[in-house]
């Protein structure tokens, strides 16, 4: 499935969020640790592990979940210089349609203590 956000920001602000355990804290997990290439995801007694691949010159993020090979979570930032806005894309991996609105409504959550976070207006468009 795929997302798409807009933020009010550059995306050097938002990237930071995503590509550090510190950054994804609070946000896209509870805690976050990293173990050699492998980032540790916890959500009270549940935990996911993934390897996270970045690309800096396209603002990209991908977390490939280990317990699940054939499934990823990307994240991809693209500037818009007119509007001043970053468009957030995310394609997340849903098995039903079920699936995928419990991953809509659990991303919108995500973003919105995103852009709370980096005091942006908690707006979802």
């Amino acid at each position: 499935m795929e997302l798409e956000y807009i933020f009010h920001t550059t995306p050097g602000l938002i990237f930071e969020q995503l590509t550090t355990p510190s950054g994804l804290s609070g946000w896209f997990a509870q805690d976050v640790d990293v173990r050699g290439e492998v980032y540790v995801f916890k959500w009270n007694d549940y935990k996911m592990e993934a390897k996270m691949s970045v690309d800096n010159k396209e603002y990209k993020v991908r977390f490939q979940w280990l317990d699940e090979p054939d499934k990823y979570t990307e994240i991809r930032l693209k500037y818009n210089r007119l509007t001043k806005d970053t468009d957030m894309l995310i394609t997340d991996m849903a098995d039903s349609e079920e699936d995928a609105a419990d991953l809509k409504t659990l991303w919108d959550g995500m973003i919105k203590r995103l852009k709370s976070r980096l005091g942006l207006p908690p707006v979802i468009r």
